[in-house]
């Protein structure tokens, strides 16, 4: 199931209004992302993959997504918002284990975690290195 807010769904009918046929579905796609492993993209064109999947969204749009993606977006919610920087479509990803700060591509598999920091005694040498560090950061 793929959820999408009453926004979203505003925005992608008026943006297919701008479409030679505005009755076409709307594609969703993963794409190999360029900050994550996978990118959204919603698309006038449909997908390479022939075996897709419809979703019926109310309002006049159908949702399509391929069949290869279903695992990777079940649950998947998808919102429109407009802020002083403009407007975008918000995905929601409970597959996610990590989204990319640009929100528009995410990673199924855990990313590395940096391994936790212990304090411990600084070696004999810091003191001559802390007045070098006190210039650069005061």
């Amino acid at each position: 199931m793929i959820h999408i807010s009453p926004s979203a769904i505003q925005e992608l009918n008026r943006l297919r209004q701008r479409q030679p046929n505005p009755a076409q579905p709307v594609y969703l796609t993963l794409d190999p992302g360029s900050c994550a492993q996978w990118a959204y993209r919603l698309n006038a064109e449909p997908p390479s993959d022939r075996a897709t999947t419809a979703f019926d969204c109310g309002s006049g749009l159908t949702l399509v997504v391929a069949n290869t993606a279903l695992d990777l977006v079940k649950g998947l919610t998808i919102d429109y918002s407009e802020d002083l920087m403009g407007g975008g479509f918000r995905f929601t990803n409970p597959q996610a284990h990590h989204t990319c700060g640009c929100g528009h591509s995410f990673s199924t598999t855990p990313e590395p975690t940096t391994s936790d920091c212990t304090a411990t005694a600084p070696p004999a040498t810091f003191e001559s290195h802390d007045s070098m560090a006190q210039s650069k950061f005061d």
